[in-house]
């Protein structure tokens, strides 16, 4: 957690031979700040791994878009370019959470343990006014 309260998000960066561990800051709903130490080049493809609360984790190809140091440390700015529709509708709905609990710390969410896990999710908790996300 950072000075203003803010949390990181865990990202695997998969990359061929090495994977690499970092964070996730400045999260917006088509892109983040990805805080690392590599470098790549402006433009560059990278396939990331993002878990959600500990359990629902999401695939997704960035773009680099801005690579050096910011207000959250040395990095690169990513702008999301693919994912699939349903994991893009979670990833929306976490993105909406973080604006709702900047309001309201008190707010509870119920993620999912994986994208095919939405149909059982929506069904016990949807009555309870949870945020859900659904296939067609």
């Amino acid at each position: 957690m950072d000075k203003a309260g803010r949390r990181a998000l865990p990202v695997r960066w998969i990359r061929k031979g090495d994977d690499i561990d970092c964070e996730a800051w400045d999260i917006s709903v088509d892109g983040m700040f990805l805080r690392t130490n590599e470098d790549v080049q402006v433009g560059e493809l990278l396939q990331l791994a993002i878990t959600l609360h500990n359990r629902c984790r999401l695939r997704m190809f960035v773009a680099a878009a801005f690579i050096g140091e910011t207000t959250s440390g040395r990095g690169i700015g990513v702008e999301i370019h693919i994912m699939d529709d349903m994991e893009r509708l979670v990833w929306e709905d976490y993105h909406r959470s973080l604006a709702v609990r900047d309001e309201d710390d008190s707010l509870g969410l119920v993620w999912c343990e994986s994208v095919d896990g939405l149909e059982e999710l929506r069904a016990a908790h949807v009555g309870d006014g949870a945020s859900t996300a659904m296939t067609p």
